[in-house]
């Protein structure tokens, strides 16, 4: 399954400037409509003259409700209506300058909240210590200040001591090439995508880079999309990888363990190839390391657990086998994204939910016990998932309506238990690491 990301960074530099610019060319205005009432009302300060006043006030609210899209209160309508109202009756005194200015910083601190609520992939990729359940807490909670909230950011995200003038010398050289946009693209690859100090390409970069330059419909966005899929990835992997690895530690101690309580037990599966096979068991017919396809040994060899059940239980599963564990590590963790994937697909509760955890662990997967019947085993990542994509599976695969939502959980069972009841059962004195 595909992991899709609603992240994206956008190219918002151009944008950034134009910002300034309103900022700057409206506090012109400002200052120029205070000289004026200087040298032509004789008024020591502005807001003495109501009419001048007035004009002060319609260009700062100009600033929000005139100005063109980019800015962080573009799309925010509602707000801008309430402006209007706020503005009207500052100028009638009714309502005092602070008390706008004080709404302002609220809705810009509400916007902050919610870029970072909408982008979470800006906090997920980083390493600096900060736990991001906590990170959320002070995102979820409004009597948090945002002071606090943007000094955890900081935090996060790594704060260089010089960003703000950095920020600045970026932004000016955006704007001097912002009508070239080869020159553009060229600047973005090695602000981005190359290492200030050595000029290489970053790690998982290198494959974007002469896409991103050869190719003038490709936006920026999709090339940092596909690093923090890949990001995500390899972070699912390292958990798979030490979750595994753990796994193994168990299985040598259990096997250990087995040998010296039962050396009878391992006297007969070390006889097995030659002995006759009961109704139960299946003769140990190794196909050869799907890594390496050298051939393993039976004494010692590694397979997917999960294969190695749905053979055992009379299903077409061929054994998957490793017959090391440099060769379990290199393959295993591909076997499971193409062979044992989640059943949902596109619709898997991980596709829509950015707050959805990925669950690689076999304690959370849960098999369809329909599909166990028929000696097959459909895999959900979650119970959650399985409840959300059930129904519609067993109806597509089962020719089963109609299911109620309390009745799922009987429908499921974890894969886990599944496996370990099988290997038990149906074939004890088999010398396989079964791993999960």
């Amino acid at each position: 399954m595909a992991w899709v990301s609603n992240c994206a960074l956008p190219e918002h530099w151009s944008e950034l400037n134009a910002a300034r610019k309103q900022r700057q060319q409206c506090a012109k205005d400002i200052e120029r409509i205070k000289i004026a009432c200087a040298s032509g009302c004789g008024k020591t300060h502005v807001s003495e003259c109501s009419a001048c006043y007035k004009k002060v006030l319609d260009r700062m609210l100009a600033r929000y409700s005139n100005e063109a899209g980019g800015e962080w209160f573009s799309q925010r309508s509602a707000f801008v209506l309430e402006l209007e109202d706020q503005f009207a009756q500052a100028k009638e005194k009714k309502l005092p300058l602070k008390e706008i200015e004080s709404n302002i910083e609220s809705e810009k601190e509400a916007w902050y909240r919610w870029v970072l609520r909408r982008h979470p992939e800006f906090l997920a990729v980083t390493d600096c210590g900060v736990e991001l359940d906590e990170l959320r807490a002070v995102l979820d909670d409004p009597d948090r200040s945002k002071d606090e909230l943007v000094k955890m950011v900081w935090q996060a995200v790594g704060k260089p001591d010089d960003w703000s003038p950095k920020v600045d010398e970026f932004a000016n050289k955006v704007a001097s090439v912002s009508e070239d946009q080869a020159a553009l693209r060229k600047l973005y690859v090695n602000e981005f995508l190359k290492d200030r100090v050595t000029g290489a390409p970053v790690k998982g970069a290198e494959k974007y880079i002469e896409a991103y330059l050869e190719k003038p419909d490709m936006r920026l966005e999709e090339i940092i999309d596909s690093i923090i899929s890949a990001n995500k990835t390899s972070q699912r992997y390292q958990e798979q990888r030490e979750i595994h690895q753990g796994r193994l530690e168990e299985l040598r101690r259990a096997k250990t363990a087995f040998e010296q309580d039962n050396p009878a037990a391992v006297s007969k599966g070390q006889q097995r190839k030659s002995a006759p096979s009961n109704a139960n068991e299946k003769p140990v017919d190794l196909p050869p390391c799907s890594v390496c396809q050298k051939e393993v040994d039976p004494k010692d060899v590694l397979s997917c657990s999960v294969c190695q059940a749905v053979n055992l239980m009379g299903g077409e599963k061929t054994l998957t086998t490793y017959c090391t564990e440099t060769c379990f590590h290199e393959g295993y963790e591909h076997h499971i994204e193409s062979e044992h994937d989640c059943t949902s697909g596109d619709q898997c509760v991980q596709e829509g939910d950015e707050d959805e955890e990925m669950r690689d662990d076999i304690n959370g997967t849960v098999i369809c016990l329909r599909c166990l019947d028929e000696k097959k085993m459909s895999l959900f990542c979650s119970s959650r998932c399985a409840y959300q994509n059930l129904p519609s599976h067993l109806d597509t695969q089962h020719g089963f309506k109609g299911v109620a939502p309390q009745e799922i959980q009987n429908l499921v069972k974890h894969v886990e238990q599944v496996v370990e009841e099988t290997l038990r059962k149906q074939n004890p004195g088999l010398e396989f690491s079964w791993t999960s």
